[in-house]
């Protein structure tokens, strides 16, 4: 079975390196890019009856921020797996993260194995958050959802 993949991030050269990446997995292809939030939902839209099964989502997208566009997905589409990627390791970011019901969060600067094994882990029903992230959560944090 194909692991199905939308990118999500408004630099044609970050998602062409993110795709790249990607599809070297065996088994994973990227069925979506989009530049923006509506061209997000747009893509995705189109690819009924299948939607992908894991969004790769840039949090500042031009149009959209990631919040907003991982509501709209989620709206339309409950059971999309969302993983948020971003510069800001800022906790209250990845905290709304969290609460608008992304199943994880890594930073644009993790090691590529570290995104790797994100979207496995997303793709397979389980959460993440980045290594960087982890350890400066504290104890009972919400962001231990994705722990």
């Amino acid at each position: 079975m194909t692991l199905r993949i939308a990118l999500v991030d408004d630099h044609a050269a970050m998602r062409g390196a993110l795709q790249r990446l990607l599809e070297r997995q065996p088994g994973w292809s990227v069925v979506v890019q989009a530049d923006g939030g509506h061209a997000a939902v747009r893509a995705i839209a189109a690819c009924a009856p299948q939607p992908p099964d894991v969004v790769l989502l840039d949090m500042e997208l031009r149009d959209l921020d990631g919040l907003s566009v991982a509501a709209l997905l989620l709206a339309r589409w409950p059971r999309l797996r969302i993983l948020m990627l971003s510069w800001h390791d800022d906790l209250p970011l990845v905290r709304a993260a969290a609460e608008a019901g992304c199943h994880g969060y890594v930073l644009k600067d993790d090691p590529p194995a570290e995104l790797i094994h994100a979207v496995g882990e997303v793709a397979a029903g389980r959460h993440h958050l980045s290594t960087t992230l982890r350890r400066a959560q504290t104890s009972g944090d919400p962001i231990s959802v994705f722990c």
